[in-house]
């Protein structure tokens, strides 16, 4: 099965929410199974995910244009009188600064060490010794 100009159509309805199933059926004359066959085929399934990655890119473009005046505004808004405004700006710098700062992707050979391995007696003798500090005043 390929795609059709038909189908190409019915996707790029059923993609920009113009339409919902009943209304492709419908306008479409297609029964439901065959609706669903389309959109579950192969072809299908890499068309749209190919426009949502393309859709993705375009959100996160628009975002990095505007980043530098939603920057400015915020710096901006730090100097308010109104203390709450003030400490939401700047919370909001250091929630984004420290989330670049720490969104490192964790690498290969980090992700595979393995964890150090316990006996249960090491284990035991830990939780004890711990179970007595908290027991201390």
């Amino acid at each position: 099965m390929s795609i059709t100009k038909k189908h190409t159509k019915i996707i790029d309805e059923w993609v920009q929410n113009e339409v919902d199933e009943t209304e492709l059926i419908q306008k479409y004359r297609i029964s439901f199974k065959k609706l669903s066959k389309l959109l579950n085929y192969k072809q299908t399934k890499d068309e749209i995910d190919g426009r949502l990655e393309v859709a993705k890119k375009r959100s996160q473009l628009l975002i990095a244009k505007y980043l530098p005046v939603a920057t400015a505004k915020l710096i901006e808004l730090c100097n308010s009188d109104n203390n709450e405004t003030s400490r939401k700006a700047c919370m909001d710098l250091i929630k984004e600064e420290l989330q670049e700062k720490f969104a490192e992707p964790i690498t290969q050979t980090e992700a595979q060490e393995p964890a150090p391995k316990i006996d249960n007696e090491t284990a035991s003798t830990i939780l004890a010794v711990l179970a007595e500090k908290k027991k201390r005043p």
